[in-house]
């Protein structure tokens, strides 16, 4: 699990930086750096989901996967409701580059955790 958080925050740098660099080279790539970002953080939202021992029970993550959560239902209420798929998308328009910002803080925190850990002698 340490070299999942490893692996986790430092794509997520990588990610960033890509991204920076697609934009700045063509602005058309808004779109897919909204999907590359929000896949790579869905993904590892999902994988951390089934090894909560192993991991920092965070208070903040508990709050993102519930943000999460809510976003999923305006989503599924849209099939009953078609006017909230649109309120949806306008949601995720404007809090999705927050959450990602949000979601780094939370992937450092808990990475950070795990070297200090590492740290610390054991005999």
């Amino acid at each position: 699990m340490k070299m999942l958080h490893k692996i986790d925050y430092y794509g997520q740098l990588l990610l960033y930086a890509i991204i920076a660099v697609l934009m700045l080279w063509k602005i058309d790539y808004f779109y897919s750096a909204y999907l590359l970002m929000g896949g790579w953080q869905l993904l590892s939202v999902l994988l951390h989901l089934p090894n909560r021992s192993s991991f920092i029970l965070s208070k903040q993550r508990q709050y993102y996967q519930w943000v999460l959560l809510a976003i999923i239902i305006i989503f599924l209420a849209g099939i009953i409701l078609p006017v909230l798929v649109w309120f949806g998308l306008m949601l995720l328009m404007y809090v999705s580059p927050v959450l990602a910002i949000w979601y780094t803080i939370i992937t450092r925190v808990e990475y950070m955790h795990n070297y200090r850990r590492q740290l610390i002698p054991t005999h």
